[in-house]
């Protein structure tokens, strides 16, 4: 073998054995918090979006999910006003699923006119 293919050769085998997988064989679980700017909530519809979603269930409350393909849709009911919280499993090690917030409805079971500042933070 020429010099420069074997050269090319320890360079590919480098680079490819350098790469590591993002995908996990057993999941992490992360709590969501939904952020809100109007204080203590009463149920929300989030989406969650990427290739690595497990299973979810209720931090505090009721959850109920459907999932179909990458995507996840959660109701969150809450029996009390509070902050929503779901539990959700990722196979992932470098990412965090994308968050759509589609609606919010305050203790008062009033569905909120806007859901500016509404956001979702993760912990694991």
């Amino acid at each position: 073998m020429p010099p420069v293919f074997g050269l090319l050769a320890v360079l590919l085998a480098a680079a490819v054995g350098g790469c590591e997988s993002d995908v996990l064989e057993t999941p992490v679980e992360l709590r969501g918090r939904l952020v809100s700017p109007n204080g203590p909530e009463g149920a929300a519809v989030l989406e969650l979006i990427g290739p690595g979603l497990g299973n979810a269930r209720a931090a505090s409350g009721h959850l109920f999910t459907r999932q179909n393909g990458d995507t996840l849709r959660l109701v969150a009911v809450l029996e009390e006003a509070g902050t929503v919280e779901f539990v959700v499993e990722w196979f992932r090690k470098k990412s965090r699923p994308e968050v759509r917030v589609l609606e919010v409805a305050g203790g008062d079971n009033a569905i909120r006119g806007s859901l500016s500042g509404y956001r979702v933070e993760f912990t694991p």
